[in-house]
C-alpha cells in the first residue's frame, strides 16, 4: 500500500497472469497516482509474495480467488473507513474484476479494465488469425511453421498457447525501447520488495497458477456470463493488443449494460497500457476517482 494521505480514495489493482504479481514493479508506474489515492497492490493466491508450497490442494480456483479478493476489499474498506473503492484489473485480473463488479457493486465505486479479457477462446482465435496474417505478409517461415504446428485455437496445452503468445509479442510493433516487459523484468530483478527467494517464487507462481486454473480459464466468456454490471466501467484499450484483442473488448463494452461506460484507446500501447503510457493511464484513473458515478 502506497499513498500520501490515508483519506484519499482507495484503488486496488488485480494483476495479470494468473500468477503474475506486480508488487515489485508497481511503484515505477503508479507514483503519480499515489498523490491522489491510496494505491494497493495485492499478490494473489499462488503469485509472488503469496506463492507457497503450503497452499492447500484444490484451493487454486476462480471461486477461491474471488473469495480472497472480497476479503481483501472488505478489510481495506474497514481499515481506511471507506464505503467503496476503485477496482483495476489487468488481463487475467480483468476476469476477477468484472466478476467482482457484478457480485459486489455495493463495495466498488468503479471498475477499470486493462487488456480486458472477454472470451478466452475468441481472444485466442482472433490473436492467432492476426499473427498468422502478419507472418504470412512477410513470409516468416519459422513463425508460419510453428503456428501451423499448433493450429488455430482451441489449444489443448499451455505450451501451445504460450507459443502463440510468443509470436504475437514478436509481431506487435516495437513502439517502446526497451519493450515494457523487458523493463519490467529488469526492475523485478532488483526490486527491494522481493528477496531472492521471493523472485524464485515469482517465477514458479505463474506456471503453477495457470496449470491449476487452465480448465476454468479456458471456459471464461464474459459477454455471456456478465451482460450487465451496476458500477461505472472504463476499458483501457491498447491499439496494438492482440494478446487479449482490444477489438473484442470494445465490442463487449458496447453491449455491456452499466450506469456509465467509457472506452479509452491507447494509441501507443499493446497489452500493458498502464506500463506503456503511464501518464495517459494516470489521467484516466484521476478522471475515474473524481467522477460522480
Amino acid at each position: 500500500m502506497r499513498g500520501h494521505d490515508r483519506h484519499h480514495p482507495l484503488v486496488l489493482f488485480l494483476h495479470g497472469g494468473p500468477g503474475d504479481g506486480q508488487i515489485g514493479n508497481a511503484r515505477h508506474y503508479q507514483a503519480g497516482l499515489e498523490a491522489h489515492a491510496v494505491v494497493v497492490n495485492w499478490d494473489q493466491r499462488g503469485a509472488g509474495l503469496s506463492q507457497t508450497r503450503r497452499m492447500p490442494a484444490g484451493t487454486m480456483t476462480i471461486a477461491q480467488l474471488l473469495a480472497d479478493a472480497h476479503a481483501v476489499i472488505t478489510r481495506l474498506l474497514a481499515r481506511f473507513g471507506q464505503a467503496r473503492l476503485t477496482l483495476v484489473g489487468h488481463s487475467w485480473g480483468s476476469i476477477l474484476g468484472m466478476q467482482l463488479a457484478q457480485r459486489h457493486p455495493e463495495l466498488i465505486d468503479g471498475y477499470v479494465g486493462i487488456g480486458q479479457i472477454t472470451s478466452i477462446l475468441a481472444g485466442e482465435q482472433a490473436g492467432y488469425d492476426w499473427v498468422l496474417a502478419a507472418a504470412t505478409a512477410i513470409r516468416h517461415q519459422q513463425a508460419l511453421q510453428e503456428l501451423a504446428g499448433i493450429g488455430r485455437p482451441p489449444h489443448a496445452t499451455l505450451q501451445a498457447m504460450s507459443l502463440q503468445g510468443k509470436w504475437v509479442s514478436a509481431f506487435v510493433p516495437a513502439i517502446h525501447h526497451p519493450p515494457p516487459q523487458t523493463r519490467r523484468m529488469s526492475r523485478l530483478a532488483i526490486a527491494g520488495e522481493y528477496t531472492l527467494w521471493d523472485r524464485w517464487r515469482y517465477r514458479h507462481g505463474g506456471a503453477s497458477s495457470m496449470a491449476a486454473l487452465w480448465d476454468e480459464v479456458m471456459a471464461v466468456d464474459l459477454p455471456t456470463d456478465i451482460p450487465a454490471v451496476a458500477v461505472p466501467v472504463t476499458f483501457c484499450l491498447g491499439r496494438h493488443d492482440w494478446v487479449t484483442p482490444s477489438v473484442l473488448a470494445d465490442a463487449y463494452l458496447q453491449t455491456l449494460q452499466a450506469p456509465v461506460k467509457r472506452a479509452v484507446w491507447f494509441e501507443q500501447s499493446a497489452h500493458c497500457a498502464h506500463w506503456e503510457e503511464p501518464d495517459t493511464f494516470l489521467a484516466v484513473l484521476r478522471d475515474r476517482l473524481t467522477a460522480p458515478g
